[in-house]
Parts: structure tokens; C-alpha cells; sequence
């Protein structure tokens, strides 16, 4: 008797769901979970966040409460003033720079750049648009500068390390490694028993 197939909505969001429930853990880790990464890197029980977006989420939060809350200040706010803001943290925000201070410094820019995008939205709803247009094309300036210069950095990050010729996948890795086998497993079953249509 041959297995009904699945509707492909069905079986994406199964399938999506599978590859959540293994990967959730290192997903937002957005680095490799050994030790020279480490100072990047919160972690709660068994899941790896990143730290510089959880401080970046955090200053979105908190610039939409402030917008919400106080549109006077968002309103009234300068374009000097929010140079003088903006200016130190992009600079400092470049990667050859920003892996050079200290992990409170890097804090405190990607929570002073996530305010900043969280005020965006309030500066053109409440009509101060010299401010909020100067900050859209300063920040995807610079976005499109960083996620270049991320992509270059990311190609020499684990120079150095005493694992990377090892025949073996290196201890950043192998908890990933392992909980996609998992989800290989057993999305390849689920397929072959819901998808394909082949006799039990």
C-alpha cells in the first residue's frame, strides 16, 4: 500500500520545524562555540546567542519606547547632536576597528547603533526628516561597508588556531556538526515515509 503524499506546505514546515528543534541551540550564535569566540557569545543553559545583537536589539527596544514615549525628543532632536552620536559610533562600528576594543566598548556601540535604528520610524513620523533621511543612508552605508569587510574578516578568523589542520571538525563545530546529522536522519525518514510515496 503505497504512503499518501503530504501537501509541500505540510511537509516544508515539518521540515522546518525538525531543523529548528536541532539547530535552535547555536542558530543565533552567528560565531563558532570555542573558546576564542567565546567573549562574543551569551549562553543560557544549552542556547548560544550572539552578543553583540542581543546589545543591538536591546537599543532597537529601547530607541521604539523612547520614540513612543518622549516624541518631543525625537522631534526637537538636531542634526549636530545626532552627528555627534552618530559619527563616533560608525567609525568605531568599522570591523578593523571595533575587534579592537574592549567587549564593554563593543557594547556600548551596538547598543548606541540600535537605538539609533530604533529612533529611524519616529524621525519620519513626527516630520524631523533631516534626521531620520541622514540616518538611513549613514546606516546602509555603512551596513553595505561592514558586510563586506565581515565577509573578508571571516575568511582569517580562525588563523592561528591549533585545531584548523586537524583531520577532525574542531571544537567550534562539533556540536553543529552533530545535531545536523540528527536532522539529516530524521528528515531523510520523514521524506522517505510522507514524500515519496514508496511502499512501507
Amino acid at each position: 500500500m503505497m504512503n499518501q503524499r503530504l501537501p509541500n506546505l505540510t511537509m516544508n514546515l515539518r521540515l522546518k520545524w525538525m531543523w529548528m528543534r536541532h539547530t535552535y541551540t547555536f542558530n543565533w550564535a552567528h560565531k563558532p562555540l570555542c573558546d576564542r569566540f567565546k567573549s562574543g557569545v551569551f549562553r543560557i543553559d544549552k542556547l548560544h546567542i550572539c552578543r553583540s545583537c542581543v546589545f543591538a536589539y536591546i537599543g532597537i527596544s529601547f530607541g521604539i519606547v523612547t520614540g513612543l514615549l518622549y516624541p518631543s525628543m525625537i522631534t526637537d532632536l538636531k542634526l549636530t547632536i545626532l552627528a555627534l552620536i552618530l559619527t563616533p559610533v560608525i567609525i568605531l562600528s568599522y570591523p578593523r576597528l571595533y575587534k579592537k576594543l574592549t567587549r564593554f566598548l563593543q557594547d556600548i556601540l551596538r547598543l548606541t547603533m540600535g537605538m539609533i535604528i530604533g529612533f529611524v520610524p519616529f524621525f519620519l513620523i513626527y516630520q524631523n526628516f533631516l534626521c531620520g533621511f541622514t540616518s538611513m543612508v549613514v546606516l546602509l552605508v555603512f551596513w553595505r561597508i561592514y558586510f563586506h569587510q565581515r565577509k573578508v574578516r571571516k575568511l582569517h578568523a580562525c588563523d592561528g588556531c591549533p585545531e584548523l589542520d586537524l583531520p577532525e571538525i574542531c571544537s567550534g563545530f562539533q556540536q553543529q556538526a552533530s545535531a545536523i546529522r540528527l536532522y539529516e536522519i530524521e528528515a531523510t525518514d520523514f521524506i522517505y515515509h510522507n514524500g515519496c510515496g514508496y511502499p512501507n
